[in-house]
């Protein structure tokens, strides 16, 4: 099947987070990313861009995702193409017609690849095709995990018991805020219950541009800041870079770079993992996570083959963590939500009402003692 021709200016950028704040209504987007995630998927609609042009698979079949599907359901195309060009460029004509992706130069339309687009019944092959790997991709994945979480087992306490605690957030109850998927989604959910709570609020790199967008200030950040904005980077108080344990972060560069003050947390993991470590380690009565990575997919869609440092600090911080991940589906929900405030403002009118007539009868039956003595 051959899909309408799709015309306009392309931008590319290898890592798709950093491409998505430049692209412009009407762009496509060109990308190199195996199996778009949904939250990836989810910013470049926000782009309203024009179509999804990748030079690597959109969706593999190795894994179950809906990253492609969130793109199809905003009407936004999405093809493959087998590129044939060496180099590219970061902004530059392109068009897709009788399945061929052509570049414009030299005067001319040049060949760039062939190009395969997704429709339903691809995207239901890939789907059979994930659930049929699903056994042994899972297999390996533990493994993996296994293995990285035995090896990272002794640093990780190594880095927790000598931690010098200040007691900095000691008896808070502390949302912690990750990018992950449908994130923004649980904040909206939440966001009069955190306002309402006071709790102190830590955004872990670019979720902090979420927060600000839901109107929630974060009081720390903490990540490498490679997803982070600078307007956000500069609006919040106290910047805390994620380092490896040898002191090492490209995000010291660009705060350096960009003159913003910050402070240094080694620990080994993902910058979620140091934010939930320095969070207990600083004495949180309770934290509230928002947008964590759990599943076997998420993992695999950042491009992590095992989960191991995040399964360590999970099982480590055990009772403390209240995981918030999934809770706007409670809203979304068919049935009635419980929602006090609207029960209330149902039920006082009736009990008005019927005040009114208990003291009705009552003056009556007064009035009848009174004839009768």
């Amino acid at each position: 099947m051959i899909h309408p021709k799709i015309e306009g200016m392309a931008r590319y950028h290898a890592k798709t987070k950093h491409l998505i704040p430049q692209l412009k209504p009407g762009d496509i987007a060109f990308l190199s990313h195996q199996d778009i995630d949904p939250l990836a998927a989810e910013s470049l609609a926000e782009r309203k861009i024009q179509a999804v042009v990748n030079v690597e698979p959109s969706m593999s079949g190795k894994f179950q995702h809906d990253g492609v599907r969130v793109l199809l359901n905003r009407n936004i195309p999405v093809f493959d193409i087998e590129w044939k060009r060496k180099a590219v460029e970061n902004f530059f004509p392109i068009k897709i017609e009788n399945n061929q992706c052509l570049t414009f130069g030299d005067g001319q339309w040049n060949f760039g690849g062939e190009a395969r687009y997704y429709d339903e019944d691809r995207l239901a092959h890939l789907k059979r095709k994930a659930l049929c790997r699903h056994e042994n991709e899972f297999r390996r994945f533990a493994k993996n995990s296994l293995y990285h979480a035995d090896k990272d087992l002794s640093p990780m306490l190594d880095s927790l018991f000598d931690w010098k605690s200040q007691g900095e957030i000691r008896g808070k109850e502390v949302l912690l805020v990750i990018r992950g998927t449908d994130y923004e989604k649980d904040l909206q959910a939440i966001k009069r219950w955190v306002k309402k709570k006071k709790l102190y609020k830590i955004a872990v790199d670019g979720a902090a541009d979420g927060m600000f967008k839901h109107s929630l200030r974060p009081d720390l950040l903490i990540g490498d800041m490679d997803s982070v904005s600078e307007q956000a980077c500069r609006k919040v108080s106290r910047i805390l870079v994620h380092c490896r344990v040898n002191g090492e972060s490209p995000g010291k560069k660009r705060l350096d770079e960009m003159k913003v003050a910050y402070e240094s947390l080694p620990f080994i993991g993902m910058s979620e993992d140091a934010a939930i470590a320095w969070a207990c380690k600083e004495e949180a009565a309770r934290l509230y996570i928002v947008g964590g990575h759990r599943g076997m997919e998420e993992y695999l869609c950042k491009g992590r083959k095992g989960m191991g440092s995040s399964l360590l600090l999970r099982m480590w911080a055990g009772c403390q963590v209240t995981d918030l991940k999934g809770i706007h589906y409670l809203k979304e929900s068919p049935l009635p939500a419980f929602n006090i405030e609207k029960i209330v403002n149902h039920i006082r009118p009736l009990v008005h009402r019927a005040k009114r007539r208990i003291k009705w009868k009552a003056d009556g039956d007064m009035l009848q003692e009174e004839k009768g003595g």
